[in-house]
């Protein structure tokens, strides 16, 4: 959690997070939901529900995205990992993995074409667009992105769903088995491109 503090009367903008007094020891898992082999299964569930006919439809699984270019193929790589358990699963015509960089202009901007010129081509003659977000909850802003454009899609993030709650137990059971590491770093965010750190503070 964090704080944007107002500098100068308002003409710029500095970081702040808060710092909370606790005795409490905290312990960091370096695995997030993109890597959670349990969200394959999830992303089977979420196109299964939405598909009538594989063999015509194409599954974009749209994620949020980072703004630095070399997080971002990493966001892309493990996502597509999970989307693997789609392709294994389910014949589809393909299965893409893409990330809108909202938060970030120029990224989204190119990164929005792309998407669009995927929907737009999956859904021409009788094929069909499917549509699923990687995001914990809700579509987010991909009903802008995709005005206009033919797909289907529930709207449904990765909740809610079983899988989540077996990836929370069992970071639970890793985190006593002392398998994270802890405490946690006071610089965490100190490695973090400039714009993600910036990001993770108001999310």
């Amino acid at each position: 959690m964090g704080a944007m503090e107002d500098e100068g009367g308002g003409h710029g903008m500095s970081m702040e997070y808060w710092r909370i007094d606790t005795d409490a020891a905290f312990a960091m898992s370096d695995e997030g939901l993109a890597q959670a082999p349990e969200m394959g299964e999830v992303l089977v569930e979420r196109a299964r529900a939405l598909s009538e006919d594989p063999s015509s439809e194409s599954v974009l699984i749209l994620a949020h995205g980072p703004g630095d270019d070399a997080e971002n193929q990493r966001w892309i790589e493990w996502i597509d990992a999970r989307a693997e358990t789609v392709r294994e699963a389910i014949a589809f015509r393909e299965v893409r993995v893409e990330t809108l960089r909202e938060d970030w202009p120029e990224a989204r901007e190119v990164a929005q074409a792309r998407i669009r010129g995927f929907v737009a081509e999956a859904s021409e003659g009788e094929g069909t667009a499917i549509v699923i977000p990687y995001r914990v909850q809700g579509f987010g802003p991909y009903a802008e992105a995709l005005e206009g454009l033919d797909y289907v899609s529930s709207g449904r993030g990765l909740l809610p769903s079983v899988e989540v709650e077996h990836w929370v137990r069992r970071q639970i059971a890793d985190m006593q088995a002392g398998e994270f590491e802890a405490p946690l770093a006071d610089d965490v965010h100190a490695e973090a491109p400039v714009e993600d750190r910036m990001h993770m503070s108001h999310h």
